[in-house]
């Protein structure tokens, strides 16, 4: 009885040694796939981040503040080739000095 007894011990102790080893092993591999999710989920978010377009803060007021300054100025020196030139007013260039090589 003893021996019968021994050996079904060892079979359930073997039984419950190779299901905490599937466990372990099906943890294992839980954890793996939950990792690179996670890290393929990152990579989607950067780099739906780096295509987004930037916002730059003032490039509105800037382009138009810009363009205020250049007819203020002009307004005070009107020769001043450069300042037409900044605003693209080419003909006017050419209206001050008819030899002036533009750009």
């Amino acid at each position: 009885m003893s021996a019968n007894k021994v050996n079904k011990v060892t079979s359930n102790q073997k039984h419950r040694d190779f299901r905490d080893k599937m466990t372990r092993k099906a943890a294992k591999q839980l954890l793996i796939f939950m990792a690179a999710l996670f890290v393929l989920l990152l990579a989607s978010v950067n780099i739906k981040n780096y295509l987004a377009p930037k916002k730059v803060l003032g490039t509105k007021i800037q382009v138009g503040a810009t363009e205020k300054f250049w007819q203020d100025f002009l307004a005070k020196s009107p020769d001043y080739i450069p300042g037409w030139i900044e605003i693209g007013r080419i003909d006017k260039v050419k209206e001050i000095d008819p030899n002036y090589i533009t750009p």
